[in-house]
């Protein structure tokens, strides 16, 4: 199950679900069956981010609008050049609107046997009882 995870201070519903939509066409069209795509996303503020010993807002008090920081995990049994073009279409949606220095990208090739959910979770422990 590919896991998109956003942390990001873009509040607006409107917003957020375009992104959504977007992100949901890219996988779409790279051959992920959609029912399968989970996005994960946590509102923070400027002011809780620190990629220092200082908050960006601490940094400079002229930082202001939308930042992302976006985790991708996928099956690495996907190919590099697959992952290498999901992840530019990626930076290319939130970099629309965003300014590119505060745009975090990661992608994680998972093993397809470690995608568990909460469902898959709750059986295996009853089937040890």
């Amino acid at each position: 199950m590919p896991t998109v995870r956003i942390v990001s201070n873009i509040a607006e519903p409107q917003k957020r679900r375009e992104i959504a939509r977007r992100l949901t066409v890219v996988f779409g069209r790279s051959g992920v069956k959609i029912s399968h795509l989970l996005f994960v996303w946590q509102h923070v503020e400027l002011s809780d981010v620190y990629p220092g010993p200082f908050s960006l807002v601490d940094r400079s008090l002229s930082i202001e609008g939308n930042f992302a920081s976006v985790t991708i995990e996928v099956s690495q049994k996907r190919s590099k050049e697959w992952r290498r073009e999901l992840l530019q279409k990626t930076r290319e949606i939130f970099a629309d609107g965003l300014s590119d220095e505060y745009i975090f990208l990661g992608l994680v090739a998972v093993d397809p046997d470690n995608f568990l959910n909460a469902t898959s979770e709750n059986s295996r422990r009853q089937e040890v009882y």
